[in-house]
């Protein structure tokens, strides 16, 4: 049953375009691969030496010429280079976003430095700056910052055949007609969406036309909705859809250029659809099958998927920026106040001190049912709030951020009456709007 099954797991597939392995880099250009430069660095005359590091990044480091011709013997030694890089990379990895690492010699000898603490300084005339460039893909540095420039966020209404519309400047709600054959054909109950840079994305689900005694098919359109103005849609289907057909996933936006597709039932696989080709990518492979997770961005690197139907307990976590594309399972520790964690189809929003909080879905464990859960990804730790839980579902298992810690997000509703949730740092709000 290939990448696409949970009954035939096997090792990750070596996937996506880039690979350098462990043969020599040559000469970057600084222009294209790095963030551009004040001008105090670009005047100076300078070396550069490559590191390939690893199949996940590569290393630069730059040597300015000014002001210190007379060190020239000690800075082009090679084995002192490679101590700083390998102090540089330990720094670095402590802190996980950092995407550039300037160092300022304050002493003569660079022997002293690459044993001493490597410290961020602005940007002026540095002797030398370690640069690390990850081989993964090229998300945004702030995403909240790049969620929070969206005007528009919407559901597909499957009962009428309508896209519901939430203006944010507006704070309005409205619904726009799509094309019923398209809706029809190509939106399902189990296919999955999710918003970002003013866009709806729709994809697979199990196909409601069906002959009579035949058995449902699963689908890999995709759909990529335009929601600023007239809907606009493009359509990818067969050869040009979903590389997994797939139902009961979820799907999250990775500012500014991806679209994340990740599990399903039976589905181990993880692809995503690139904005600017239209092309979809093979990424990875799940631990195990997930129905329904819930999906968050961490630190601007990490893609976290939680839970998932069945009670899943546990959560894995993949770091987009390296070229590993392997998933990592999470060894989640219980607070003390919990003794046992039994909830899905809830939602993520992100919360305070260092954490993400589980808003809505479903629970067995009666014991801890009152308060919402909050997952600290700094310690994985699980613990309660002091929030009491609302109980509501939505099938967009995101609350897309507006604001450092508000959220909102268009659950699942059964009346006229239409709802729009709003997280905001410890308390859920629901503006009512009818149509």
């Amino acid at each position: 049953m290939g990448c696409g099954s949970s009954q035939n797991k096997g090792k990750t597939p070596a996937v996506g375009n880039t690979n350098p392995g462990k043969e020599t880099i040559t000469k970057l250009n600084e222009a294209e691969t790095f963030p551009p430069k004040k001008p105090t660095d670009l005047e100076n005359k300078k070396e550069e030496k490559i590191f390939p590091a690893d199949e996940n990044k590569r290393i630069r480091v730059l040597f300015l010429k000014d002001k210190i011709e007379k060190d020239r013997k000690d800075y082009k030694s090679d084995i002192l280079v490679e101590e700083i890089v390998k102090a540089a990379e330990a720094y670095f990895i402590n802190n996980w976003t950092r995407e550039q690492i300037i160092v300022k010699c304050e002493s003569k000898n660079l022997r002293e430095l690459s044993k001493s603490k490597l410290v961020d300084v602005s940007y002026g005339k540095p002797m030398i700056r370690i640069e690390i460039e990850f081989l993964g893909l090229p998300i945004a540095h702030d995403i909240i910052k790049e969620f929070s420039k969206i005007n528009f966020i919407a559901k597909p209404l499957l009962d009428i055949h309508e896209i519901l519309i939430y203006d944010i400047k507006k704070a309005k709600m409205s619904v726009k007609p799509l094309n019923e054959e398209t809706f029809i054909n190509k939106i399902h109950l189990t296919s999955s969406y999710c918003n970002g840079g003013d866009y709806l994305f729709v994809s697979g689900g199990e196909s409601d036309r069906q002959e009579e005694d035949s058995e449902k098919v699963l689908t890999n359109s995709f759909l990529e909705i335009n929601l600023n103005g007239k809907l606009s849609l493009n359509s990818f289907e067969n050869e040009q859809g979903l590389l997994n057909p797939r139902k009961s996933h979820s799907m999250i936006f990775v500012p500014n250029e991806f679209v994340f597709i990740v599990g399903g039932a039976d589905c181990l696989c993880v692809e995503y659809f690139d904005i600017k080709s239209k092309k979809f990518v093979l990424h990875s492979e799940l631990n195990e099958e997930r129905i329904e997770p819930a999906l968050s961005l961490i630190d601007n690197s990490y893609l976290y998927c939680f839970s998932g139907f069945s009670y899943s307990k546990t959560f894995e976590r993949i770091n987009l920026r390296t070229n590993l594309k392997k998933w990592d399972l999470i060894e989640v520790k219980l607070a003390p106040e919990i003794s046992k964690f039994n909830k899905m189809f809830f939602a993520v929003s992100y919360y305070k001190n260092d954490s993400v909080i589980f808003l809505g879905g479903l629970s067995l464990d009666y014991e801890n049912s009152k308060n919402n859960f909050a997952f600290n990804y700094k310690t994985d730790t699980l613990y309660l709030t002091e929030k009491e839980k609302e109980d509501f579902e939505s099938s967009e298992k995101f609350f897309i951020p507006i604001q450092k810690l508000t959220g909102i997000n268009i659950p699942n509703f059964y009346e006229k009456e239409i709802k729009l949730l709003v997280w905001n740092d410890n308390s859920l709000a629901k503006a009512d709007f009818t149509i």
